[in-house]
């Protein structure tokens, strides 16, 4: 019998999409064909996961922002590892690890290099001087990548247009989840109860992490502008850096008591149950997971039309895309869909299916088997 490939990972301290899309990757591998290490900084919730998981864990300091000392050091621990272990192949997530594993794998002189983009490197709010630094970093990264992975073809045309990847080196694998695991039946006035908000009224908001690009003050002003037009109440679930600007602005524009802030929430799929109205407001997004969770339960997806997010929202069929930034036409998005109990019924049901045939986690896995193992047959022919 062969040998398994021996892959390592790299992810700096994730919350949120790539994370999940991580653990579940590497719950579905074959572990009869791959041998997987994950290096990711210690002390961290992806750590906790990975070791329960049985996969073996590397502790590196890897940090958000650019930080060249941190960074350089990161680098030497990963590069010292990759010469102790012999990997095959290195897989980085993210812009950090793709910067700071990329360039170990470069210097020890890894077989096969592969990022996995999840986002877009190049922010529109960056300076131009950012974006030139950002634009030239990634394309001479991309020299030393066997193969970009994109979660969405909005992604892999960035990487082929701005950052010169070669087309042949680019492949869209769309994010995948577990669909039959979100069609489930729960006691949502309980649930409603349980979070405070009325058991009677329908549910508006979203899932998400507190961050800058997910575009959640849009989403409040939107919620103000609606006042007392509509009988609902408004869940935003999650947790972030800008949750306390969020909370701050949500008692500035009159909202206290209106909008509900559980924080973070283990059981999303009985969350999202709750639902009659999903919001994905970002301003920037690679494929957003939670937006395919929503359409796997069942929820009308009201969405930016924005990065990836137009491949999983199909306008008027799953959901209503909306431009991003614009609360007023957000709000009408939102209060057009409250008044259509049927139109939202409709969506659900189309949402559901399209999750099913296009988002399946076997999908994402076969294709990322099928990738590590074409990369691997190239390396031997060599």
């Amino acid at each position: 019998m062969l040998q398994p490939i021996k892959i390592l990972h790299v992810i700096r301290p994730a919350e949120g999409g790539m994370k999940e899309h991580l653990l579940s990757l590497l719950k579905g591998l074959d572990k009869n064909r791959f041998h997987i290490h994950v290096a990711c900084p210690g002390n961290s919730s992806i750590e906790t996961e990975l070791r329960k998981l049985g996969i073996e864990v590397h502790n590196i300091p890897l940090v958000g922002p650019i930080n060249p000392g941190e960074d350089i050091r990161s680098c030497k621990a990963i590069k010292n590892l990759c010469q102790a272990e012999g990997f095959t192949i290195i897989h980085c997530h993210g812009s950090k690890a793709g910067l700071v594993g990329r360039l170990a794998a470069a210097t020890a002189k890894v077989p096969l290099v592969i990022l996995t983009a999840h986002n877009f490197v190049v922010d529109d709010k960056y300076s131009l001087a950012k974006k030139i630094v950002f634009t030239k970093g990634e394309q001479f990264l991309g020299r030393v990548t066997d193969c970009v992975i994109t979660v969405s073809s909005a992604l892999r045309k960035e990487y082929i247009e701005k950052f010169r990847v070669p087309a042949e080196k680019v492949v869209c694998v769309y994010n995948g989840i577990d669909t039959e695991s979100f069609d489930l039946t729960v006691d949502k006035k309980k649930i409603k109860t349980q979070l405070g908000l009325d058991p009677e009224k329908p549910v508006i908001g979203t899932v998400a992490r507190m961050a800058p690009q997910k575009g959640l003050p849009f989403l409040l002003e939107a919620i103000a502008i609606l006042g007392e037009t509509v009988n609902a109440g408004f869940l935003i679930a999650g947790d972030g850096p800008l949750r306390p600007d969020l909370e701050r602005q949500a008692e500035q524009l009159g909202l206290s008591g209106k909008v509900c802030f559980p924080g973070y929430c283990q059981n999303i799929k009985e969350i999202l149950q709750i639902f009659d109205i999903f919001i994905i407001p970002s301003i920037s997004e690679g494929l957003s997971i939670t937006a395919i969770e929503a359409l796997a339960a069942g929820k009308p997806v009201v969405a930016s039309r924005v990065g990836g997010l137009p491949e999983v929202v199909e306008h008027g069929k799953t959901g209503v895309l909306v431009p991003p930034g614009d609360p007023a036409i957000l709000a009408s998005a939102i209060k057009n869909l409250l008044d259509d109990p049927a139109l939202r019924e409709r969506m659900g049901r189309a949402g559901r299916r399209t999750a099913k045939d296009k988002f399946s986690l076997e999908n994402m896995i076969r294709k990322t088997e099928e990738l590590y193992i074409s990369l691997f047959k190239g390396l031997q022919v060599k």
